[in-house]
């Protein structure tokens, strides 16, 4: 059983912590209007919107599943037509169904399904492969896809195409737009991406007040946790573990304990094991993040002290780290050939979630979600 190592305590000083209350209110506002949909200004705006796509589909019920139930569209419509009296006073049946569904608009964006009713012959199965021309791809943004994903996975007459991954767009001035990739077929083989922006969207600015970088405001943000303790959870573990996994089953603790204006260390506990403590620094012009493993009796482990410094501004939502030379070397010295692509991340949504990430080219993804809302002091 591992116990943790000691080191001093520093508490902020209360000139510290009332800065650190105004970055955190600067940063709720400048994310208010950069990571939600939001119109664009007046001077930009066109007479033309979007209004809806129609999916001319085999059977509404088969489509249902996916759009109505695991993604959680709301049905604003769902009408017969069609048919109706004839001339010799019959009635014909309807000839169309048609359903339509929103997400968080009811004029734009909104998603149609349309069942001819009165063909003549069996439409032929579906195809599934990815988007030919004269086909489209569908993009779903989704603020809970880990935990989205598992009912995708198991909703009838969707097939997955490609599992929850993590993937860069090429921003505007070589910068990179990060999000989580995973896609499906529907039920008429149509190729639907079901992601989440970790980034800035394209188009939208990132830019933040000069005399805030968005790296001091995320910094603030983590060091207003200070002195609290919240659980969390595997949210996504792809490829899965093969063998044993401590992680599994064990309970996930994070302690923002050491909270200096130039340095955060948060232990990091797994089950009954507490080698593990995340260090955040502040660096000229950037974030260093390390971890720090040790032994029962605080003897560092071999492998330790590793991890990378940020290469860009990121956000004021989420920063990113890729592997440094110093922790490749430790890798290659141990025998950790896989670790050596390694990007971490960290992410937090202020009195919500902090998430910590763990990728890879290869599509090894590993993120562990904490519960803002169920702090618990030390």
């Amino acid at each position: 059983m591992n116990r943790p190592y000691r080191t001093a305590r520093h508490g902020a000083s209360r000139p510290a912590l009332v800065f650190a209350l105004v970055l955190l209110t600067l940063w709720m506002f400048a994310l208010s209007i950069t990571a939600r949909a939001a119109p664009v200004p007046q001077s930009e705006r066109i007479p033309v919107d979007l209004r809806r796509t129609t999916l001319v589909v085999r059977d509404i019920e088969h489509s249902l599943p996916l759009y109505r139930d695991a993604l959680g569209m709301k049905v604003i419509y769902d009408q017969m037509m069609g048919g109706g009296p004839q001339t010799d006073g019959s009635i014909a049946p309807p000839t169309i169904r048609l359903v339509l569904l929103r997400a968080n608009d009811d004029f734009i964006g909104v998603l149609g399904l349309m069942q001819r009713l009165n063909l003549t012959e069996t439409p032929p199965p579906p195809v599934f492969r990815k988007a030919q021309p004269g086909q489209m791809i569908f993009v779903f943004n989704a603020e809970d896809l880990e935990t989205r994903y598992e009912l995708l996975r198991n909703t009838p007459h969707v097939k997955i195409a490609e599992p929850i991954q993590r993937i860069e767009y090429p921003g505007p001035n070589d910068s990179k737009i990060p999000v989580l990739f995973s896609a499906v077929w529907d039920a008429d083989g149509n190729f639907v991406e079901i992601n989440r922006l970790l980034g800035t969207a394209a188009g939208s600015s990132t830019a933040a007040p000069a005399s805030i970088p968005a790296q001091d405001r995320f910094y603030a943000s983590l060091r207003a946790l200070c002195g609290k303790r919240f659980t969390g959870r595997i949210i996504a573990d792809t490829p899965a573990p093969t063998g044993a996994d401590p992680f599994t089953g064990a309970r996930l603790e994070m302690f923002v304990r050491d909270c200096g204006e130039q340095e955060l260390r948060i232990p990091f506990t797994v089950g009954e094991d507490r080698s593990r403590t995340w260090i955040l620094t502040r660096l000229d012009g950037g974030l260093r993040f390390k971890h720090d493993h040790r032994h029962e009796d605080g003897t560092p482990d071999e492998v330790t002290m590793y991890g990378g410094d940020t290469r860009a501004a990121g956000s004021i939502r989420r920063q990113e780290f890729p592997v440094d030379e110093e922790s490749r070397e430790n890798f290659r010295a141990n025998g950790l050939n896989a670790s050596l692509d390694n990007v971490w991340a960290i992410e937090i949504d202020p009195g919500e979630r902090f998430v910590y990430e763990l990728a890879r080219p290869s599509g090894r993804l590993f993120r562990v979600e904490f519960d803002l809302r169920t702090a618990s002091a030390n």
